[in-house]
This record gives structure tokens, C-alpha cells and sequence, in this order.
């Protein structure tokens, strides 16, 4: 039987149909032409792009006209990339069964983060070794730019983490060393303090992130390429969400211009925050966030904690 007919209705699970399954999206996601968005083949992932550094307020207008031409074209290709990966996230979901949706509202509308959980627990028993080792290798080399923040970058991290199946000393050795630093000079100081203080892993990326955050503040760095290539998606994934009609799948968030107090990045609001920490109570892994921090609300009503059963986040 051919795998078109076989594919008559949606992957419900079944592991036997797994490689027909994906045969049948790596097909489709070559008609969008994102195949390299969520496999790397040839040992190359396609990442969004990056608009240019902008240039200083003295330049000459013949270096302003070229980076001007430059950052046009550069948004038309975010724009491009940007509707493929919403085509092939579109894809997954309406391959799949409506009870297989639940797995996928952790991957956030990234279609390379909704495979990888699909076929982790739906694919082949024993992942390839080389894929995995691969994986470590990236988690290790993963350099964190100068004009990035910490709390943008431990999201390409933890997603990294996950894939490669990383412990949290494994990641914790990545975050520390001294030998390969993958994090920028200003946070060395810091980093040897946690070393000395025999920190673990959690408490290492609070520490970090904490005097990230200070010398973001203190205008010690500044954030340029990335948030302004952030400030182009929101603006083009705003206007795709006013023009969209209703959707089939799960609602992407709705982007927001205020940071979430919770995880410091900007995209949605404070209690459809995904990060399993509180900001409130200094907690990971807690199974709340600020939003509905039972301590918060304690404070804020008295001794009496009155919690709403729909305030209380169930982690899948």
C-alpha cells in the first residue's frame, strides 16, 4: 500500500505508521521548501535571519543607503521564512490527531521543537547515537553573542537540552566552562563565583541571569541585531494574525510589547508563559509561574489563600 493511501487519516499515535508518517511530512515540508528548517541532512539547520547591525548616527549616506538596502532585503527574507515555518507548523498539526495536539503545545509554534516531540515519543525505541551525540556537540558549542541576553539565549539552550536528552550537569558543565566558554566575557566573573560556590544548575542560570539583566540595565551592553530582528517578526506576525482567518489548530499567542515578568522575553502574556519558574518566589520547576504564585496570592489576600481552580497551571 502506498504511503498517500495509507495516510487516509491523520497519525493517531500508532508506532508501526510512524515511518510512513514521516516520510509523508518530509515530503510536504520540501513542497514549502522548508525541509531544512526542521532536518539537517546535510549538517545544516536553515535559522531566521538576522538583520545587520545598525550603522552609527555619523556615517555617510552611501553607508546608510547600503545598510538601508541591506535591512529591506533582510525583512522581506524574515518575512518569507516566517511563513514557511507557520505553512509546515500548519502541516504537523493537521497531520496529526486531535489527541496528539496536547504534545505539541509545548513547542510554541516552532515546527523543528513539534517533530522532535513527536518522534520522541512516537518514533523509532533507540534514537541514532550519531543524532544524539551530535546534539551534546551543539549543546557544548553554542556560543551566546556579545549583544544577546542571557534569558534569549537559554531558550535556544533548554531546547538544545532537551533534544540531546542533557542532564543538568551536562548542561551545567557547558554553562561553566572555562575551557570552551560558550557565554561572553562580562558574565566570566560570575561564573567563577558559581564554581566556587558549588552551585547547581538552576541556581547557576538564576545567578546569571540575574547579573545579566543588572548590566543590560546598567546599559554595559546593548541588544541590537536580535531585538531588532524580534521587533520585525512581532510586527509581521501581528499583521498575519489580524488578516488570519479563525485557525483549525492551537492559537498562537498573541505578541505583547511589555517583557514578561517571568521569563523576560516578549510574545505573550504573563500567564501563558511557558517557563516552569516563578519570579515571584524564586522557584524552578514549581508547576506555577507569578501570575498565580500561591505565596503572591497569599500576600496580596491575607492568610486566606483563595486559589480559582482555572488559575492553577496543570503541567502536561
Amino acid at each position: 500500500m502506498s504511503d498517500s493511501k495509507e495516510f487516509t487519516t491523520k497519525f493517531n499515535g500508532q508506532l508501526d505508521r510512524w515511518p510512513a508518517f514521516e516520510k509523508m511530512m518530509k515530503a510536504k515540508a520540501l513542497g514549502v521548501k522548508g525541509y531544512n528548517i526542521i532536518w539537517n541532512d546535510n549538517g545544516v539547520h536553515e535559522e531566521i535571519p538576522v538583520l545587520p547591525p545598525v550603522p552609527p548616527e555619523d556615517c555617510s549616506q552611501r553607508v546608510y543607503d547600503m545598510w538601508k538596502m541591506e535591512k529591506d532585503s533582510t525583512e522581506k527574507k524574515i518575512k518569507e521564512y516566517l511563513k514557511r515555518e507557520s505553512e509546515l507548523y500548519t502541516i504537523i498539526t493537521n497531520s496529526v490527531d486531535e489527541k496528539l495536539l496536547e504534545i505539541l503545545i509545548q513547542s510554541n509554534g516552532d515546527p523543528r521543537l513539534a517533530m522532535h516531540l513527536l518522534r520522541e515519543k512516537y518514533g523509532p525505541s533507540t534514537q541514532s547515537a550519531r543524532a544524539i551525540a551530535d546534539l551534546k556537540e551543539q549543546l557544548r558549542n553554542t556560543k551566546m553573542q556579545e549583544n544577546e541576553t542571557f534569558a534569549n539565549f537559554m531558550i535556544k539552550f533548554e531546547s538544545l537540552k532537551i533534544m540531546s536528552h542533557s542532564t543538568d550537569e551536562d548542561a551545567l558543565g557547558a554553562l561553566t566552562s572555562q575551557t570552551n566558554p560558550i557565554l561572553p566575557e562580562r558574565l566570566w566573573d560570575k561564573i567563577s563565583e558559581c564554581i566556587d560556590e558549588e552551585l547547581d544548575y538552576r541556581n547557576t542560570v538564576l545567578t546569571l541571569e540575574k547579573k545579566d539583566n543588572r548590566l543590560y540595565r546598567e546599559k554595559k551592553y546593548v541588544v541590537s541585531d536580535k531585538s531588532e530582528t524580534k521587533k520585525i517578526v512581532k510586527r509581521i506576525r501581528e499583521k498575519e494574525d489580524e488578516s488570519d482567518e479563525e485557525p483549525s489548530i492551537p492559537k498562537k499567542v498573541k505578541f505583547n510589547e511589555k517583557p514578561c515578568p517571568n521569563c523576560k522575553n516578549t510574545g505573550h502574556a504573563p500567564k501563558d508563559c511557558k517557563l516552569d519558574a516563578c519570579s515571584f518566589c524564586k522557584k524552578w520547576e514549581c508547576g506555577h509561574v507569578g501570575y498565580n504564585c500561591p505565596i503572591r496570592l497569599k500576600k496580596n489576600k491575607g492568610d486566606k489563600l483563595n486559589i480559582h481552580p482555572m488559575m492553577i497551571r496543570i503541567r502536561c
